[in-house]
């Protein structure tokens, strides 16, 4: 700590000796320059009186200085800096929260930022990017009324582990696990069917989301595709089991929906649908949300009804169910008006 820091420190529990010294120094300055006699108290004599001068001046000066720090130690600092990522090109943070206690900003599209009246005892510094918080520690002025804090988003030394299982919980040996994102990482399960990434260097905020997919030697494609989400604190470790979908069959789920045309734009939900793929059925629920199990791969064909039989419709599948790794595939169903009217 500077030596100002430590006399300003100092005098916060002498403030009162500091003003009985500062009006001390003030009537040295004072008497030194007048005769008079007051009661018991009289002026310097002559010899005396450069001496008293002196002295009056320093004890004043000081003491006045000191109780100027003060006053300006009891008011708030403005901090500001600037906010940017530890890569090459320093790029900047760009509208992120920077907050200090009960204080807020906002850094603009150069990630600078300024945050008024800051308590002077407040150590702390947090920036919020996408719900995450990177702490860093700020020394507060003891004197000075601003403070310049820059801040570097370091990378993250990020552990990635997890194990691949198929569907009847076996473990998985020699499937391939992939970790894509602004660089690409491989590994391969072992007999117990588990992977091992280790710590990886990553972005606190990845400026491309981290994913991991599965794929066996002989596929073409993942047979699981998964985002990893970066813990928001430490320890920034992740764990990520796997199961495998099967390649023969997917699950479907989606909302079977009533619009009175193509352009309707607030389609219905319709409860208690009866709907049908590859000879698997499900019924809606109150919001026409439904869910078929294990549907066939291949299957192209859906049809809808309702329990007493009538209106049924059919039609293509809206995309063909090839094996793929969603699980459940994902798919919105529509019943127009026309079609009711016909069927």
């Amino acid at each position: 700590m500077p030596w100002e820091d430590l006399v300003l420190e100092a005098a916060k529990d002498y403030h009162v000796l500091i003003v009985i010294l500062f009006f001390l120094g003030i009537y040295l300055i004072i008497a030194s320059m007048a005769e008079f006699q007051l009661g018991p108290i009289k002026s310097i004599s002559n010899e005396n009186q450069r001496k008293a001068f002196l002295y009056g001046i320093a004890i004043a000066g000081l003491s006045g200085l000191i109780l100027v720090a003060l006053l300006i130690n009891s008011m708030g600092v403005e901090v500001s800096g600037s906010v940017t990522y530890a890569d090459v090109q320093k790029l900047p943070v760009k509208y992120v929260d920077v907050k200090i206690g009960a204080h807020n900003g906002m850094t603009n599209a150069e990630g600078i930022y300024k945050i008024a009246d800051v308590p002077r005892n407040e150590r702390q510094i947090m920036v919020i990017i996408a719900n995450k918080s990177y702490p860093d520690m700020l020394d507060m002025p003891m004197m000075w009324p601003w403070e310049d804090k820059k801040i570097i988003i370091m990378p993250l030394d990020l552990l990635v582990q997890g194990q691949v299982e198929d569907e009847n919980g076996d473990p998985v040996e020699g499937a391939y696990v992939n970790i894509s994102g602004e660089r690409d990482l491989s590994n391969k399960t072992d007999s117990k069917g588990k992977f091992d990434f280790g710590n990886l260097e990553v972005g606190f905020v990845p400026s491309k989301p981290l994913i991991l997919d599965v794929r066996l030697r002989v596929e073409p494609r993942p047979r699981s595709k998964n985002v990893l989400e970066i813990p928001k604190e430490e320890p920034y470790e992740i764990y990520f089991p796997v199961t495998l979908p099967p390649k023969d069959w997917v699950d479907v789920s989606g909302y079977v929906r009533f619009q009175e045309n193509y352009t309707d734009r607030n389609p219905k939900g319709i409860p208690s649908a009866i709907v049908t793929m590859g000879g698997r059925t499900a019924q809606t629920k109150d919001d026409g949300g439904y869910v078929i199990h294990k549907v066939p791969i291949g299957a192209t064909e859906y049809a809808i009804g309702f329990a007493d039989g009538k209106r049924l419709l059919t039609h293509p599948m809206p995309s063909p169910l090839t094996d793929s790794y969603e699980n459940p595939r994902h798919e919105n169903l529509t019943v127009y008006k026309s079609e009711l009217n016909t069927s």
